[in-house]
């Protein structure tokens, strides 16, 4: 997960402000990693995998 995280970042940076890029960051290294720990993706159950683009 952490690994898919660091890739989502950096797919992201380009389209992000530096100072917006900063927080999403520090969001990913403080909140999601931590929250979901060191969990393969495909171990993830799909409850926490949703999306806010998921259908409601």
């Amino acid at each position: 997960m952490h690994a898919l995280m660091e890739r989502w970042l950096e797919f992201k940076r380009r389209d992000l402000s530096p100072t917006t890029f900063e927080l999403y960051r520090g969001i990913v290294e403080n909140h999601i990693i931590p929250g979901l720990g060191r969990k393969s993706v495909n171990k993830l159950p799909a409850s926490r995998s949703r999306t806010s683009s998921s259908p409601r």
